[in-house]
């Protein structure tokens, strides 16, 4: 029957536009994803699943527990869970659990009304439990929470209500719950130190980010991104000495990321010059096992072959001398490489940087070659 194949076929035309567009949508979220995980120097295996994992649960309003090591980044990860999430639009409260004492907890995450204590503001406090209102509650330090204050934080948790101190009204307040510890909160279950109650209410979706030993490849990318965050800072374009890469390639970092920047900033401003050398990173933690010669090929920048020191024209001065010279090698490394990420991953300096000095010396990547043979045959090229 003709009309029932025609039927047959809008429906196979409806069903393959269907899968076209779907697949589009998923081809396009995996670029997105991609440029999210770069953005957030994820590189290693270990931390792409955890990536992975937080953007799956991320349209959901099911609690996080992230765990892991201090200064891993169970921070910058929080934020991005919450910028993946349906609440993206609204606030990111972080909240230092450690940070509030105990006598405190009350008025400083639950708020108060006018005259509920001597000392109140004249016109009350919303907590900051109420400031998470449409947005994402991240409570770190989680594990060091008094007793006393963890069954006032369950309660809270249970309800999803609020009542301040000095008032009767309960208020209800909508929120994504996510919070992180560098302990084993089941340990300190055993020891009477935390609810087993609380700990269930947490314990949702366990996220674990191992330490920054655990993940080498993920070095090199936060090097970069710390030192551009400093060159931009301070105005200069400071880069690593090739022995500096591999010291940081090697070493233990009990302190994970934090500790990282902490050492590449001081060493940023140890430096006189626009080289960091080794003698500017201080006494560093004690080295892990010695990098594999394929990880330091991966991670490090090649140095460019040396040359003879340019000499100096007639009335030239040195910083003419060092512009030209600096022309001369990103010129060549134009024709050689493809990007300006590897360019700036074989001189050891930002990829931003790079850009600068390819648009301050008018150089673009692919266009030395098609340069060279128009000079060769004496044509002028357009303008």
């Amino acid at each position: 029957d003709l009309q029932l194949l025609q039927q047959e076929y809008a429906l196979l035309q409806r069903r393959f536009s269907e899968h076209l567009r779907r697949g589009h949508s998923l081809e396009t979220d995996a670029e997105a994803l991609e440029a999210e995980l770069d953005e957030l120097e994820v590189k290693s295996q270990l931390m792409r699943e955890v990536a992975l994992l937080l953007r799956r649960v991320a349209p959901t309003d099911a609690t996080v527990l992230m765990l892991g090591e201090s200064g891993v980044g169970k921070t910058a990860f929080a934020r991005q869970l919450h910028r993946w999430s349906s609440r993206c639009e609204g606030p990111f409260i972080d909240v230092n659990c450690a940070a509030i004492p105990e006598s405190l907890f009350e008025s400083e995450m639950f708020g108060y009304r006018p005259g509920a204590f001597s000392g109140a503001a004249p016109g009350g406090r919303m907590g900051l439990i109420e400031q998470a209102e449409g947005g994402t509650l991240f409570l770190d330090e989680i594990g060091e929470l008094p007793l006393s204050v963890q069954t006032k934080l369950l309660k809270t948790i249970q309800d999803g209500f609020i009542t301040r101190l000095g008032d009767s009204a309960p208020r209800r307040v909508d929120y994504r719950l996510v919070v992180a510890t560098n302990q084993d909160l089941s340990a300190r279950v055993e020891e009477g130190l935390f609810r087993l109650d609380l700990y269930y209410r947490l314990n949702v979706i366990p996220v674990t980010l191992p330490p920054l030993r655990e993940r080498r490849e993920d070095i090199p990318g936060l090097v970069e991104r710390q030192l551009e965050r400093l060159n931009r800072r301070y105005g200069r374009d400071k880069m690593l000495a090739h022995n500096v890469w591999q010291s940081l390639m090697g070493w233990e970092w009990p302190g994970n990321v934090r500790e990282l920047e902490n050492v590449l900033e001081r060493a940023w401003l140890s430096a006189e010059g626009d080289v960091i050398r080794h003698q500017e990173l201080g006494e560093l933690p004690r080295p892990m096992a010695e990098p594999s010669d394929a990880e330091l090929a991966e991670s490090s920048p090649r140095p460019v072959a040396a040359e003879p020191a340019p000499a100096l024209g007639e009335d030239e001065s040195l910083a003419s001398a060092l512009a030209r010279t600096e022309r001369d090698i990103l010129e060549r490394l134009c024709g050689e490489l493809d990007s300006t990420y590897a360019i700036a991953r074989r001189l050891g300096i930002s990829q931003p940087s790079v850009v600068r000095k390819l648009r301050k010396h008018g150089l673009r990547i692919g266009r030395v070659e098609e340069r060279s043979a128009i000079d060769k045959a004496g044509v002028v090229s357009p303008r």
